[in-house]
């Protein structure tokens, strides 16, 4: 029996510890949720359209961008203005109940100015975006003052919610002076302008407005209908004691004294009667049913998507943002039906006005249908076009593939013809060349034997005869230099003729490019006869290169005496080289300071026989040759055209890494 009771005092002490246990968990997760939560304070109830899709897109773009925070939408019921003494106490109510909220959004003129009126620091601090309401406003009246004949203040709300935490801001503006200003652009003779509200809020608001703006027309005589003090019907019976110019501006008009709402349908009828009075609007909704048009605030459009966006950027990416201040300017908005009716032609219209409820034509009715009807007739149409087309196109097509056969036939015969001729023209002219090639050598080398012989005979006389005059020096050297440069003339021609053959041997190995270069510049200067300064300018101490170090020195031998040819007395040629690791080259250059080629000749140097200056010893050969070894040295060779004090000649080598 002990030990059961025992049993049972434990059981209910485990019970008690969990039911607290669970109650305590639950009060916190209610105070999380509470402290992560968005509130929405709306001036009037949710299901009105415009509020409810401001709502709604709000949600949905916060939520789809990964949003957190709860939503929690809360209304006024703002009413007409005989309830203000109601407002800040509801205002505070909802506060107080979501004092954690994160973030809260006011919707409405009336939500808006009753929290800036709000004076303790508490609200001061809390987060808010202010949406769907003018920027100019009016001071709510003390609890203790009547709604009527109340005349309130004019302020900008913008400059009170300066002293508030706001973090963004979306506001629109009732252009009165703008309305005044169309209203005599089309109606000149204008003396009357009634101005009609109902005892909302915004009813209010615009007579102050209007009355404010009013001051700077002397000349029109104001007529006011307010709201608070007359029917819709009693309005009606004022406009009709009025003479005939008179011109109507609507306000908002939504509440009766009685304390329905009026949909605005029949507003036209009622006020302007079978007199047929022009009727404008401060408010875009009742342009066509009952107004001709207006300066009107456009519909702000996406403002929940933007609010939506920044609150998601605020309250979950935590990134500080200055508040955003957003004023929406009006726009003329006119109705078709009502212009027509009342012979308002549209260019007299403000520019840039747009044009409502226009009739839909046949086309703009059925505009898609009509397209894919005339798409179907036009594809038909271009199916017949292409299959006539085609079909006489055919038919040309076979009569000329007959008379093409036949003709083919023949050039056939005549092509097997030719062949033959050609195929005999090209084995004479390889034949030809054959032949041409072996003269060359053959000629250059019998040349060259006999004019060894001249050269070697001439100076055994001199050398061999006792004291030779000097006229008999001047004709051996005469000799001697002739046959040297015949001598050079036959080895370009033997050189070139190897070269296009393919006899033209290269014997590659390693060679220390330096030191080659250095033994050309010796014996360069060595061999030269004027006074010109040869400079060698390597960028290494020491590199390797693999090439014909023959063939190389060739080319720069070639380079080098053609710039002496070319450079005064006192002058200089500088041959260097540089690596060009990227590229895997090594460059090398000729630089002379001699009077340079013109820009006109630099095309034609590398041509055969291609000389200057006729005056100058040479065969022309010499750079046709230099260009033909480079290339088979698989480099390039060119005039450097930047160079302007003299001739640079430039020729690359390519490098090959040591195995």
């Amino acid at each position: 029996m002990m030990n059961f009771m025992c049993t049972a005092n434990i059981l209910r002490r485990v019970s008690i510890c969990l039911i607290c246990s669970f109650v305590f968990s639950g009060i916190l997760w209610t105070t999380e949720r509470e402290k992560n939560e968005i509130l929405f304070v709306s001036s009037y109830s949710v299901g009105a359209r415009e509020v409810y899709e401001h709502i709604n897109h709000f949600i949905d773009t916060y939520k789809s961008l990964g949003g957190s925070s709860s939503i929690v939408i809360e209304n006024m019921n703002a009413g007409s203005i005989d309830n203000f003494r109601n407002w800040r106490g509801e205002m505070r109510n909802i506060l107080d109940q979501h004092s954690h909220a994160r973030l809260v959004v006011l919707l409405g003129g009336e939500a808006w100015s009753t929290f800036l009126s709000l004076k303790e620091e508490t609200y001061r601090e809390m987060p808010v975006i202010l949406a769907m309401a003018p920027r100019y406003g009016v001071e709510l009246p003390e609890e203790d003052t009547d709604s009527f004949p109340y005349d309130p203040a004019y302020v900008d709300l913008l400059e009170k919610a300066a002293a508030y935490n706001v973090k963004d801001c979306h506001t629109f503006r009732y252009d009165i002076s703008q309305s005044i200003e169309m209203i005599r652009s089309l109606y000149p003779d204008t003396e009357y302008l009634v101005f009609m509200a109902d005892h909302s809020y915004h009813g209010l608001s615009q007579t102050t407005q209007v009355k404010r703006e009013l001051e700077k027309y002397p000349d029109l005589t104001p007529v006011f209908i307010d709201g608070r003090e007359s029917s819709l019907d009693q309005a009606a019976e004022t406009i009709q004691g009025l003479p005939r110019n008179t011109v109507i501006l609507l306000g908002v008009w939504s509440i009766e004294r009685s304390g329905t709402i009026d949909s605005g349908n029949g507003k036209y009828a009622l006020i302007s009667g079978d007199r047929n009075l022009p009727v404008f609007s401060l408010n875009g909704n009742q342009i066509g049913p009952t107004a001709i048009g207006g300066c009107v605030p456009p519909e702000q459009t996406g403002t929940g998507k933007k609010l939506g966006e920044k609150a998601y950027r605020l309250l979950d990416l935590n990134i500080p943002e200055e508040p955003d201040f957003q004023h929406t300017p009006s726009e003329y908005r006119f109705d078709a039906t009502r212009l027509k009716k009342m012979g308002i032609r549209e260019e007299y219209l403000p520019e840039g006005a747009i044009i409502i409820n226009r009739n839909i034509t046949v086309y703009q009715a059925y505009r898609l249908e009509l397209i894919i009807l005339a798409l179907l007739f036009g594809l038909l149409f271009l199916g017949l076009l292409i299959s006539l087309y085609y079909y006489f196109r055919i038919k040309t097509l076979r009569n000329h593939l007959q008379i093409v056969t036949r003709k083919l036939r023949i050039d056939k015969n005549k092509l097997k013809r030719s062949e033959k001729e050609l195929r005999q023209a090209k084995e004479q002219a390889e034949e030809a060349n054959r032949m041409k090639s072996a003269f060359v050598s053959n000629m250059s080398h019998e040349i060259r034997t006999p004019l060894n012989a001249i050269v070697g005979f001439t100076s055994l006389m001199v050398d061999d005869m006792e004291n030779p005059s000097e006229e008999q020096k001047e004709y051996a050297e005469i000799i001697r230099t002739n046959s040297d440069l015949l001598m050079q003339l036959i080895n370009d021609i033997l050189d070139l003729s190897r070269l296009e053959s393919g006899k033209y041997t290269f014997s590659y190995e390693w060679c220390d490019i330096v030191a080659h270069g250095r033994n050309i510049i010796r014996l360069t200067d060595e061999n030269k006869k004027t006074d010109v300064k040869l400079l060698f300018e390597p960028h290494a101490e020491y590199y390797m290169l693999y090439t014909d170090p023959l063939r190389l020195q060739q080319v720069i031998s070639n380079l080098l005496n053609n710039a002496l040819k070319f450079t005064p007395e006192g002058g200089n040629i500088t041959l260097s080289f540089h690596i060009d690791e990227p590229a895997g080259m090594v460059e090398f250059s000729v630089t002379d300071t001699g009077c340079g080629i013109p820009e006109e000749n630099q095309e034609k140097i590398f041509q055969r026989f291609e000389k200057l200056n006729e005056f100058v010893q040479g065969t022309g050969l010499g750079l046709s040759i230099c260009q033909l070894i480079v290339r088979k040295l698989r480099g390039e060779i060119r005039i450097d055209t930047d160079y302007r004090n003299g001739a640079r000649f430039v020729f690359t080598h390519p490098i090959r890494e040591p195995e």
